[in-house]
């Protein structure tokens, strides 16, 4: 009786550390999802993990301290007008991408998307893709379309192409003033860039 009493007490700590955990994953995502970084680690720096356990806790934590650190695996160039570089941050199996600024020495755009890349450069306008979905930023961080597109693309270097979730299709102008909304298909009869629009 005492031992089933003993092995209930265990069970019950364990389920209420690991219900716990849950709620401070949670905690820490919301954090994340909006690119605050400092106050995510903050919620599971009390978490006792370490190198040796790997665990998918420890591998968020250690992505989130190499954001803070600025420890880039990788970086690149993408406008030298305004200093700004592509960086990529690779720990473990978590792989994500903002735009840095170097001359101000921080994030324009947090690095918490799959991808992030120069959309226009007329325009500054970087591509923005998340979870599969796309979205368009400036190069000072705005979100300019928010991340609720199946794909988007520029087309003819005037305009700019998106795809909705529901595939429906939409054109912009390179200043982002929409042209054209739903159910159209970019066609390319020729191969020569030369697109007409189906409705």
């Amino acid at each position: 009786m005492k031992k089933n009493l003993f092995l209930l007490i265990i069970f019950f700590h364990q389920f209420l550390c690991a219900q716990n955990i849950d709620s401070l994953k949670k905690q820490s995502l919301k954090y994340y999802e909006i690119g605050d970084i400092r106050n995510a680690l903050c919620f599971l720096e009390n978490y006792p993990d370490d190198e040796k356990t790997k665990s998918d806790i420890w591998q968020y934590k250690t992505h989130l301290k190499s954001i803070l650190a600025y420890d880039f695996t990788q970086k690149a160039i993408l406008n030298l007008d305004h200093c700004i570089e592509r960086v990529t941050f690779e720990k473990g199996i978590i792989s994500t991408m903002g735009i840095y600024s170097a001359n101000e020495k921080r994030y324009i755009i947090p690095p918490i998307y799959d991808k992030v890349g120069a959309l226009s450069l007329k325009k500054d306008l970087i591509l923005l893709r998340k979870n599969g979905k796309s979205g368009i930023a400036d190069i000072n961080g705005k979100i300019l379309l928010p991340l609720a597109y199946h794909n988007i693309g520029q087309h003819m270097r005037d305009f700019i192409g998106v795809i909705g979730l529901d595939f429906r299709h939409s054109l912009y102008d390179i200043d982002l003033n929409l042209l054209l909304k739903d159910y159209f298909e970019f066609v390319d009869l020729d191969h020569s860039d030369n697109y007409f629009f189906s409705l």
